[in-house]
């Protein structure tokens, strides 16, 4: 009696403290709905309640091949050897599956968590005389999962089992006790119309499980099509990317909130790099920070420094290296004069719909302001570049290099959504490297005419940059049929937001062209001119 007491007094101490934390939390996060539908039956306010699933990197599961047909049904289980995995019981119904089925394997992937247990299970396997059961030990599940037709979990408990996501992934069904999310995983959460991926037992149901197994082993047609289902639902819900969407659109949802600011998500990650200690860790940061916000600036400014040490390598004259930077100079300060009307109201809706959870409507705004920037931009540097004194050929080189700018510069409002800071820097790097090289193959190697070479290496540089940030924009934001001109409300609606933008960058890069026109500017052809003593260092600065 004594024990139950103090059992009821712990459970209602447990729920006393839990409506606490429930009434003092802003956000109470879960992994799956059914979690989430128990935290509001024990008090917790529905609104406070988030799910934001586990996920699971695409790129190393998505493209792993089937197994090719070889008369043998290969069943796998990731799964560490410790009682809560209850690989006894998986043990038992592998047995009746095999006096069933002819030519089944199973094999269990996993390291050792109880030695103990490991041997009772190494024990039970030589009792039942099992030929076909393989314990591997730890192995790379991806190579392994070429060798399998589907998988199983039988654990007692569970969360949200990354070795069920693994296996939707990689277009393997599953069967699995219905513990955690399971049922959710195989079946669909509220909402989900795609279908069945797999079977869902009771735990520690032997005949449950082998019956199970036995459906799975009876069609191979079966088993694709639930695969098929299996890795659908998993793009849509459990790839890494779409995770980060979702904590993303929370983030922002906790900034507007509590700051009433709107923000696309970049100052609460970096804000968390900042807070690590150590010198190479802020120089990290402010590098993620530098490069996102300024990438296509950054990248100018670098490209310039490159060419004119290309330049002199190379022999050219003086007048044609002033010409080329002034050429790269004017055509990023078009470029950055244009978008600087849109970013911030683009930013504004950016934040809005990832608040009211309309990440479908991402991608359209993208190219709807994208195209409303080139439009107006090409046609009026186009007029420029026409009276300019450049020939067609610089002309053309520099328009296509302006547009460009103008979808590298909208990209960046998109990518501080995504926080894929790894990815954003990896572009950077690829420019760099491919203006550099193709500049010097080009004017050094084959002797091509240096401003014209030049050009063409970094439009080449700068068109790498832009189909990377673009695939990666396509990876994280879902494609849509909605209209791509909805974000023009917030340009209405947020005016001065525009403004703001616009005589930011004015503010910014006055002092250029207030040099240019003073006694250190020179003409350096038609309408470029320029301050070869000042430009750069000046951007460098910026």
């Amino acid at each position: 009696m004594g024990g139950a007491s103090f059992k009821s007094r712990w459970i209602r101490f447990f729920y006393v403290l839990s409506e606490e934390i429930y009434r003092r939390a802003f956000r109470v996060r879960s992994l799956f709905y059914n979690a989430r539908r128990t935290q509001i039956e024990m008090g917790c306010n529905a609104e406070k309640c988030i799910v934001i699933p586990n996920g699971v990197q695409y790129e190393r599961f998505c493209n792993i091949p089937l197994k090719q047909e070889d008369g043998w049904v290969d069943i796998g289980a990731v799964v560490r050897l410790a009682p809560i995995k209850d690989v006894k019981t998986m043990i038992y119904a592998f047995f009746e599956l095999a006096s069933r089925v002819p030519n089944v394997r199973l094999h269990i992937m996993g390291g050792v968590d109880d030695e103990d247990y490991a041997k009772e299970c190494y024990a039970l396997v030589e009792e039942l005389q099992l030929k076909n059961l393989i314990f591997t030990g730890r192995v790379d599940v991806v190579q392994y999962m070429q060798k399998l037709d589907f998988t199983i979990l039988t654990s007692i408990s569970e969360g949200q089992p990354l070795s069920v996501l693994e296996s939707m992934a990689a277009r393997r069904p599953c069967v699995t006790t219905e513990v955690g999310c399971c049922r959710e995983l195989l079946e669909g959460a509220p909402g989900d119309t795609f279908g069945i991926a797999g079977y869902c037992v009771p735990p520690m149901y032997r005949q449950g499980l082998a019956d199970a197994m036995e459906k799975m082993c009876a069609s191979r047609t079966r088993r694709e099509e639930m695969g098929r289902i299996g890795q659908r639902r998993w793009m849509l819900t459990f790839t890494t990317s779409r995770c980060w969407l979702t904590t993303a659109r929370c983030t922002t949802k906790q900034l507007r909130i509590s700051l009433g600011v709107t923000m696309a998500g970049i100052g609460f990650e970096l804000k968390k790099l900042f807070r690590r200690k150590g010198l190479f860790a802020s120089l990290r940061a402010y590098g993620y920070a530098g490069i996102i916000c300024t990438g296509p600036m950054l990248l100018g400014v670098l490209l310039q420094l490159g060419i004119l040490l290309l330049c002199s390598w190379a022999g050219a004259p003086r007048d044609q290296q002033d010409l080329l930077v002034c050429m790269i100079t004017y055509t990023l300060l078009f470029s950055l004069t244009v978008t600087s009307f849109f970013s911030m109201p683009v930013t504004r809706y950016l934040a809005d719909m990832l608040y009211e959870e309309q990440e479908q409507t991402i991608l359209p705004s993208f190219w709807g302001s994208g195209s409303m920037m080139l439009v107006l931009g090409c046609t009026l540097y186009g007029l420029f570049l026409l009276v300019s004194g450049a020939t067609l050929l610089q002309g053309l080189l520099c328009l296509w290099l302006f547009a460009e700018m103008i979808v590298n510069w909208n990209a960046m409002s998109y990518l501080t959504a995504i926080k894929d800071y790894r990815g954003i820097l990896c572009s950077f790097l690829a420019a760099i490297v491919l203006a550099f090289g193709l500049g010097f193959v080009l004017v050094v190697l084959l002797g091509c005419p240096v401003l014209e070479g030049m050009l063409f290496a970094v439009t080449m540089g700068y068109g790498l940059m832009m189909v990377w940030d673009v695939v990666l924009l396509y990876r994280y934001f879902p494609q849509s049929e909605e209209s791509p001109w909805a974000f023009l409300r917030w340009v209405d609606a947020f005016l001065p937001l525009a403004f703001t933008g616009l005589c930011t960058n004015i503010g910014l890069f006055a002092h250029l062209v207030i040099c240019w026109a003073g006694p250190s500017g020179v003409r350096v052809k038609g309408l470029f001119y320029g301050a070869p003593y000042y430009d750069v260092p000046a951007l460098l600065r910026f």
